[in-house]
């Protein structure tokens, strides 16, 4: 629920209450004052007015914001899968069909992805790209994209969605120059660049960050 939300919420159990105490001449009856009586009408002549303000706003602008907001919720999943579906990408990339070996821990993953030979054909050579180099310069290209997609939605995501969004776009892997060369690394192995490790831990970071939000986005659905 909105911060606006809960304000009318609060306000409108106030006025309620204050209605009701006044009414029932409950209201301030501890009070000695000579004017508790014109005190009460005065909060009593409030109460209505911020009443019927509150009901105005629930049904101009509360309820068609949270009609609107289921319809862009199933939008806004659906685009959460498919920026869900480009990072898994980037994540099974160095492995070839059915990736039975790719390895659920960090420390194996990077350790996988710092000796991978960025000049091999990505999967076999599926998707028309010259090599995995050629591959992630696309897919992180997309992963932007996509994020900004979903960030135009920015109304109906939660503070920590857009947060998230957010750390994946600043990403070293989507943000960063990909891929370093170092000359001296050139005489040891000419095949690795000097920032694969960090790609790799970037890669992984980001895909669980994302497997995150779609948690939270299916238990709101049930």
């Amino acid at each position: 629920m909105r911060k606006a939300d809960i304000i009318t919420v609060v306000v409108a159990l106030i006025c309620i209450y204050a209605i009701l105490t006044i009414k029932l001449d409950m209201f301030w009856r501890i009070c000695v004052s000579e004017n508790a009586d014109n005190i009460n009408e005065i909060i009593l002549n409030l109460s209505y007015s911020l009443l019927a303000a509150v009901f105005f706003y629930i049904f101009i602008e509360a309820i068609p914001f949270y009609l609107t907001r289921n319809k862009i919720r199933v939008v806004i999943l659906n685009k959460l899968n498919e920026l869900k579906g480009s990072i898994h990408k980037a994540k099974t990339a160095i492995y070839l069909p059915s990736f039975r070996n790719i390895p659920n821990t960090e420390t194996e993953f990077v350790k996988d992805f710092s000796n991978k030979d960025m000049s091999d054909a990505y999967q076999l050579g599926v998707g028309g790209f010259k090599d995995l180099k050629d591959f992630f310069a696309h897919n992180k290209i997309n992963i932007r994209t996509q994020i900004q997609d979903i960030l135009s939605y920015s109304s109906f995501l939660t503070e920590t969605e857009i947060e998230i969004l957010a750390s994946i776009n600043t990403s070293k892997y989507v943000n960063d120059y990909f891929f370093v060369k170092d000359f001296e690394m050139l005489k040891i192995r000419a095949d690795l660049y000097d920032n694969q490790k960090e790609i790799g831990e970037s890669i992984f970071a980001i895909d669980k960050l994302i497997n995150t939000i779609q948690t939270r986005n299916k238990k709101k659905t049930l």
